[in-house]
């Protein structure tokens, strides 16, 4: 099937939806959430300017509720703990004397913790790297 064929299939529930909802409203009345819950994960998959065309959608709208659902998506992975954080070592790193250790973590801005552990006190350097990742959201 054609990839044009495959996305009118797969929006004929949303638009079927969607006609009926036409023939009823009230006049400036806003698009039901049961309509944009169908029609948001397509615009998700096959884009935004696709599906709005083809449902004769406001693009602007629909834009709107795709980032709304990838925020929402996002945020619910992002306050899963960390379960796991993978620390890579080069045997070359300079130590400077006064550190026993130096610990660097880069997210995924670009932002960097820079961790210089000395033998003397005792801190947790997993929780910090568990706050700093935190912060970057």
């Amino acid at each position: 099937m054609k990839t044009n064929e495959r996305l009118l299939s797969e929006l004929e529930p949303a638009r079927e939806l969607l006609e009926a909802w036409r023939r009823t409203r009230k006049h400036r009345e806003p698009i039901p959430g049961e309509v944009w819950e169908k029609v948001v994960p397509l615009a998700r998959t096959h884009g935004v300017n696709p599906v709005a065309v083809a449902l004769r959608l406001n693009y602007h709208a629909l834009r709107h509720k795709v980032d709304v659902a990838n925020t929402r998506a996002q945020g619910r992975n992002r306050s899963e703990p960390l379960s796991f954080v993978e620390l890579s070592a080069s045997p070359k790193v300079a130590i400077p004397t006064e550190a026993a250790c130096v610990l660097e973590v880069t997210d995924h801005r670009g932002r960097t913790l820079t961790l210089r552990l000395g033998d003397s006190g005792r801190i947790d350097a997993v929780k910090l790297v568990d706050a700093f990742c935190r912060s970057a959201r």
